[in-house]
Order: structure tokens, then C-alpha cells, then sequence
């Protein structure tokens, strides 16, 4: 009998503690819209308009970390499956690649007083403005480079 009394205090504690969340939870719920997939959307697929849907949601306090609109999302790639009718969060998205791993690509280094241009593979892809690994075939050294809007390879140094 004497161990019971311990268990009923916790439960009545842990009603306590949840009623408290539960109404906390509520006062931070608001409603607003989200971005959608009409239908599912797999890894690798290049995200187009008639892809997405605006629809109503009830959520948090903050709903920052989901698409709000067309331009969070069309042109961007699915980084993994994005259900219909479910709201698409920012980081299940990623930018389309400008670069691709093995390609060859122009490569240019300028300084104050040089300039040197060449050709460079990549060792990974990415997108425009990301900074990534590249091999000089003829030399076999690896650079960091950026990756550039005109899709060429700008050489960061330290």
C-alpha cells in the first residue's frame, strides 16, 4: 500500500504537467498559408509550379521553417519525399546543382596582379555560390572554388 502512494502522486503530477502543455500550445497556435505538393514529390525531382498548391494551416508559434510561397519552392530540388498535402519544410529543399561532380569546367583564380584561367573537374556538385572541392587535371591539385552564376569555377584562397 505504501508504494501506491508515490505512483498516484506522479500521475496526478504528469495530468498536471500536460494540461499545462496542452494550454500553452494553444495560446501560440495561429493559422496562415503553406505550400503543398499536389501530389508526391520523390528525391531528385526539380520542384515546377503545378507541383505546389497553397493550403490553410493551423501550427505554432512559428512557421518560418516551411515554404510560405511559389518562390520558396519552384526551380528548388526535393531532397526527399514531400507528401501530398503536407507542408513543405525549407529543408527538404535544396538549389538546383550549376555544377556537376566530374565535368569538366572553366576555372579562374585573379589576384590584384594576376590572372589565371584553366579547366577544373569538380569533386561534388553544387549549386550557384557554393563553395566546393575541384581537381586541376593537369596538376592533380585540389582548390576550393565558387561556383559561379555563369556555371565556371572562381578559385578561393585563404
Amino acid at each position: 500500500m505504501r508504494n501506491l502512494v508515490p505512483h498516484r502522486i506522479l500521475v496526478a503530477l504528469a495530468l498536471v504537467i500536460g494540461a499545462a502543455g496542452v494550454a500553452r500550445a494553444e495560446i501560440g497556435t495561429s493559422s496562415g498559408i503553406l505550400m503543398t505538393p499536389v501530389t508526391a514529390i520523390y528525391p531528385g525531382d526539380e520542384i515546377t509550379a503545378e507541383m505546389v498548391a497553397p493550403q490553410s494551416f493551423r501550427f505554432g508559434a512559428s512557421s518560418e521553417n516551411f515554404a510560405r510561397s511559389l518562390g520558396d519552392v519552384v526551380g528548388r530540388i526535393a531532397r526527399r519525399t514531400l507528401m501530398r498535402g503536407q507542408p513543405i519544410p525549407l529543408s527538404a529543399l535544396r538549389e538546383k546543382e550549376a555544377v556537376i561532380q566530374g565535368k569538366t569546367y572553366s576555372m579562374t583564380y585573379t589576384s590584384d596582379f594576376l590572372s589565371i584561367s584553366g579547366t577544373g573537374i569538380p569533386l561534388q556538385s553544387g549549386a550557384v555560390g557554393a563553395i566546393i572541392n575541384v581537381r586541376n587535371p593537369d596538376t592533380g591539385v585540389v582548390v576550393k572554388a565558387r561556383v559561379a552564376e555563369d556555371r565556371t569555377l572562381i578559385v578561393e584562397v585563404p
